[in-house]
Parts: C-alpha cells; structure tokens; sequence
C-alpha cells in the first residue's frame, strides 16, 4: 500500500513514530464518505424536492455543506477522522503529531477541488507520489498527513492475591518497579504468579534443578547462578545435590534470589494447591499467551 513512517521530535525531547497511510488506504476512506455524503443529500432531496424551486435551494446549501464542511468538522472533532477514515484506522494530524484544527482541516478540504483535477483526484494522487509524506496539495497548503490511528492498548489487570510478606524489606521505588513490571507481563514471557512472587505479594521455595544448565565443564550446580560444582552425567548432577537444601534457601547467596530459573518451575509446582491459581493461570495461557491480538505488529 506504499506506506511508510515519519519520525517526530516532541518538545520534550521524545521521539514519536507516525505511520503513514499511503494512497489506496485514503482512496478507500474517501470512497466510504462520498457514498455516506451522497446518502444524505439524497435524504435531502427527496423531501426538499417536494417545494419546488425553494426546495432546489434547500438541495444546493445541502450539497455545499456535506461536501466542504462536514468533511473538516468530522476531522477537528473526532481526532482527524471522518466516518470512512475511521472505518480503515487512518486519521489526520498536523506534521508535528499534534491533532488537526479547523483552519488546517478546513484548508485541507477546501483544496479537494484542486487535488481532484482532471478527474479522480489525478493531480492529489501525482502530489502524494512525488513527496515521501504522501501529502497532497491539500495536505501541503494546511500542514497536514494522514497515518494510521495507534492501537489503544487494553487495559491490565494485575491479578488479586493475599500478600506475604517478603524475606527482606523492598524500598517503595522497588516495589513500583515490580508492580509496573507485572502490570505489563502479557508483553513479557513471565507468569503472572511468578511477578506476584518478584513483588513480594506470596513466596515459593526454590526449584534449582527446574533448569539446569549445561556447559562445557559438565552439568552445574546446583543451579543456573550458583556453579559450586560440574558435573559429568546427568545421573551424577541429579543424585549428589542436596536438593532439599537448596530448595530452603537457607544458603546466604539464596536470601535475595528471586531468579525465574528457580522460581517460574515452583509457579508450576505449587500450581495445584490453589484453584484461584489455576483459574489465574488459564486466563493468562488463555487471553495473552494464545491471543493474536497480543502479537506486536509488523
């Protein structure tokens, strides 16, 4: 569809990624209005008609209105979108990211009857192919582009869990952190349960053998970040670490270890003893894992 983006530098110094909406997009949206815009001076018609001549006026101030105004009151009041461009996802900023006003969409509109010459918008159709922002004349006269309306993000839900204290005090920065973190875990590979677990919401006793790890020295244990011994064979590594041991956290180098390595595999462990657990669990494989909508678009 010939589109492409346009960067943008806010004045806080944060850079904005605009995607903008190439001919075919646009040229469907326009089709989609001119069909509701000629619904409604057919609407008009068929009752004005009926007074005669000061009916046939009725008509034309109709037919001004719905082809120049409504168009560019649509745009500064639903955010640059008109009924078609809503219905494809595009809408009209002006250049710097910010939405359109009226004089920018009153210009832009008025200008149609430029870009339209000699038919079918030929000249629009020659501007938007000769500049990088697909810009026609009137999107030139009223500093304007048309791109693609971002996604609204569905709102997170951070599941409800009793809370447990945490083997050692987190300051409240930590603590937002984690929450933050955990508000967002559809976008990361983390289990809700797990999250709850990293913000000190409940506790779980280590899993180390949960991922082992292997290298060029043998199998190391007892886990993926404590390497006090290789091991030669699988049989070797599993049957000589004190498992239980480790599984307590009572070495020092344990008491502030909140690695996924050990403890997504104890989300799994302990999954049976609660159902809300479960329930949670399924609603995250469910609604985010599985989800399409949750895929980051191409």
């Amino acid at each position: 569809m010939l589109d492409t983006t346009r960067k943008v530098a806010t004045p806080e110094g944060i850079e904005l990624t605009l995607r903008l909406a190439g001919p075919a997009p646009r040229a469907m949206a326009w089709a989609l209005d001119l069909a509701i815009r000629a619904g409604i001076v057919l609407a008009v018609s068929s009752v004005a008609l009926q007074f005669g001549r000061a009916g046939w006026g009725l008509v034309l101030l109709a037919l001004f209105f719905v082809e120049w105004l409504l168009p560019a009151w649509f745009e500064t009041n639903w955010n640059g979108q008109t009924p078609g461009k809503r219905a494809f996802g595009i809408a009209v900023l002006n250049d710097d990211g910010t939405p359109v006003r009226w004089p920018g969409a009153l210009t832009r509109n008025l200008l149609r009857a430029v870009d339209f010459l000699p038919v079918l918008y030929g000249i629009g159709l020659v501007t938007m192919l000769c500049n990088r922002d697909f810009k026609r004349l009137g999107d030139l006269a009223a500093g304007t582009v048309v791109v693609y309306q971002a996604e609204k993000p569905s709102q997170r839900v951070f599941p409800e869990a009793a809370p447990v204290a945490p083997p050692f005090p987190l300051s409240l920065e930590e603590q937002r952190a984690v929450l933050e973190l955990a508000e967002r875990y559809p976008k990361i590979s983390s289990t809700p349960l797990f999250l709850q677990f990293a913000a000190g919401k409940r506790d779980y006793p280590c899993t180390p053998w949960g991922n082992p790890t292997f290298t060029p020295n043998g199998w190391k244990g007892p886990c993926y970040l404590i390497g006090d011994k290789y091991y030669g064979t699988w049989k070797e590594f599993f049957g000589d670490v004190d498992w239980a041991y480790w599984e307590s956290r009572r070495d020092p180098r344990c008491h502030n270890c909140k690695m996924h390595s050990g403890f997504e595999p104890s989300v799994v462990r302990k999954l049976g003893e609660s159902l809300s657990d479960v329930v949670t669990m399924a609603r995250w494989q469910l609604k985010t894992v599985r989800s399409p909508r949750q895929r980051p678009a191409a």
